[in-house]
């Protein structure tokens, strides 16, 4: 048996593993957008465990909450772009989290006062943030139209 101590490294940007094609940011963009869209796509629910049964054995799986898979997404895709934003995405983004910051608190002291359960304020709070998070994500998508990025592929025109 022989041993290979040669490393080599393979510049990310001119790889051509990426499913196929070049990998480059416009492509993991329009990869992240379609995963944005199959999430929406399907019905929205909550994390929960489930036990599978394996033999003898008990295996306990955990199903991820799709509202948060889809906040999250959305999330990740406005910090992707935040270096491209031109003026109007810049104050559409601070409109968005300043909404976020209002909502939480204004949700936070109605549950409060109603006297709910964490649980609950966590799915409450959960479909406030899908609203909204849905909100940037059309803001998102007509930057990115203005930006004519989706046709040509250069945000920084």
């Amino acid at each position: 048996m022989t041993e290979d101590n040669n490393t080599s490294f393979v510049d990310g940007e001119s790889t051509d593993n990426y499913k196929g094609s070049e990998l480059n940011f416009r492509s993991i963009l329009l990869t992240h957008l379609a995963r944005i869209t199959k999430i929406s796509s399907q019905e929205f629910h909550g994390g929960f465990w489930q036990d599978r049964y394996v033999g003898s054995a008990t295996i306990h799986i955990y199903t991820p909450d799709t509202r948060q898979q889809y906040i999250n997404s959305i999330n990740c895709l406005s910090d992707m772009l935040l270096p491209y934003f031109d003026d109007e995405m810049t104050k559409a983004e601070e409109k968005n989290r300043q909404l976020l910051n209002d909502k939480y608190a204004e949700l936070r002291k109605r549950m409060k006062e109603k006297g709910a359960s964490v649980d609950s304020f966590n799915v409450a709070w959960s479909e406030e943030q899908q609203e909204l998070k849905r909100e940037l994500f059309r803001d998102l998508n007509l930057f990115m139209k203005r930006k004519n990025y989706l046709e040509l592929g250069d945000l920084e025109e």
